[in-house]
């Protein structure tokens, strides 16, 4: 059913037709209408791109909000509206890492809030212990060739990446160790964590290029929301699982860590 409107998307001639057909969205069944309001949240998002009169290159704060915002916060939005408990909410503009804060706390190198991680967007499941599952790295404006700005804001997300998936096992760490965070691979070998590329866009902002750069978009941004709806789910099951592990001891006087412990120690 969606082929005939990103057709319609795609081949659209001037402005107004490509606005027409963006707001023509089909009758569609109940189940496939978080499907539809993605893809219109999506090409909403190309079309003010294409029309903006703004230069791509006035800084990191138009790149985001003409680049990323808006397609980030579709994706956010289709997994709230299709997990609604998960509640998922996305935070754009200089949003403090809550992970990073909760993980500094704990150790001699907490000071005070001045030294707070901030991105330039954060998803977060509110309705999952608030936990933080996706942040936004921007390496300077559009077009930027900087590679020490680069290398600086990869290495950062690296970090921010690794505090938020201590966080996540932090709050659940009676749960089993079969669920695994996509975004990011462990080589046993080293021991070591890397970040693992899923996808690159190359970004064509011309509106000449339309035919081109919507499917690019499209299945840039598609694939983000699949890999952030599984992990929602695979996250619910962590959820589940301690929760379980903490009935099935609540009587035999074992406490959390002593659970915990018994785990780790499985492990080695």
């Amino acid at each position: 059913m969606c082929i005939p409107y990103l057709y319609n998307v795609f081949n659209s001639g001037d402005i107004k037709e490509y606005r027409k057909a963006i707001r023509d969205i089909p009758d569609c069944s109940s189940g496939d209408e978080a499907i539809f309001s993605f893809l219109e949240n999506i090409f909403r998002g190309t079309y003010r791109l294409h029309t903006s009169n703004v230069d791509l290159k006035h800084g990191e704060s138009t790149f985001n909000s003409l680049l990323l915002y808006p397609f980030i916060e579709a994706v956010a939005d289709f997994v709230s509206e299709n997990m609604a408990w998960s509640k998922a909410g996305f935070r754009n503009g200089e949003a403090p890492l809550v992970s990073m804060h909760k993980q500094l706390e704990n150790t001699e190198l907490y000071q005070n809030d001045n030294y707070n991680y901030f991105a330039y967007g954060i998803i977060k499941l509110y309705g999952l212990k608030k936990i933080e599952v996706l942040l936004l790295e921007t390496s300077g404006s559009f077009g930027n060739t900087d590679k020490s700005k680069i290398s600086y804001d990869h290495h950062k997300g690296l970090f921010g990446a690794l505090v938020m998936l201590k966080n996540i096992a932090d709050e659940f760490p009676l749960a089993k160790k079969t669920v695994y965070l996509w975004s990011m691979r462990f080589e046993p070998k080293g021991p070591i964590f890397e970040l693992w590329l899923e996808d690159m866009m190359v970004i064509k902002p011309d509106i000449e290029d339309k035919l081109e750069s919507l499917p690019s978009f499209l299945k840039f941004f598609w694939g983000m929301k699949c890999l952030l709806t599984e992990s929602t789910q695979n996250f619910a099951q962590l959820k589940k699982e301690h929760y379980e592990c903490m009935i099935k001891n609540m009587f035999n006087g074992v406490t959390t860590l002593t659970l915990f412990l018994r785990r780790l120690t499985h492990l080695f």
